[in-house]
């Protein structure tokens, strides 16, 4: 959500959008895109010292602004944070195309079985947490090669019942989930 607030990041969007390197939005769900208003405002965030060293790269507030507009312009990718890796995945690969990449399409890791054999869960109700179980989920089935599916609630775990593994990401907040 403020990761246009920061001016490192605003230092590479300017240099991506005067180098002409194409850029491509993702949108995760929650995230407000800035109006121009805010635009003109988010430069007031910075210190003159951070305005400073990015006019040591050449970097100015006219620049960051004009980029922004070019950056909020774009039509975006939306990533959904707390979908299930299929969808997520969906959202990767309009990624690939949007930027035009040549890829094959392997049998997927992370497809998961109506049968898993192992679970894996966590404190899944914050995005963070649910998106490494999910690559959790798709490094033990790639390496195992072991069905293996990502439960968030009781409803998936009852659907589960040919799971004889539970493997759970300890984090803060397990308990609460």
């Amino acid at each position: 959500r403020d990761v246009l607030s920061r001016m490192w990041c605003a230092g590479e969007i300017v240099t991506a959008q005067r180098n002409a390197i194409p850029m491509v939005p993702v949108q995760c769900n929650g995230y407000v895109c800035p109006d121009v208003v805010a635009i003109r405002g988010l430069c007031d965030l910075w210190t003159e010292g951070e305005k400073h060293t990015l006019a040591t790269f050449g970097i100015h507030t006219d620049m960051i602004r004009t980029s922004y507009q070019v950056l909020t312009d774009l039509p975006v990718v939306d990533f959904p944070r707390f979908a299930h890796l299929q969808e997520q995945e969906e959202a990767v690969f309009k990624v690939g195309h949007r930027c035009k990449l040549s890829f094959r399409l392997l049998s997927k890791a992370s497809t998961t079985s109506p049968k898993p054999r192992i679970l894996v869960t966590g404190a899944t109700s914050e995005a963070e947490l649910l998106s490494t179980c999910m690559v959790l989920q798709s490094m033990v089935q790639s390496a195992l090669q072991i069905q293996t599916a990502v439960v968030s609630d009781a409803a998936q775990v009852k659907e589960a019942r040919s799971a004889v593994y539970v493997l759970v990401l300890l984090s803060k907040g397990i308990l609460v989930d």
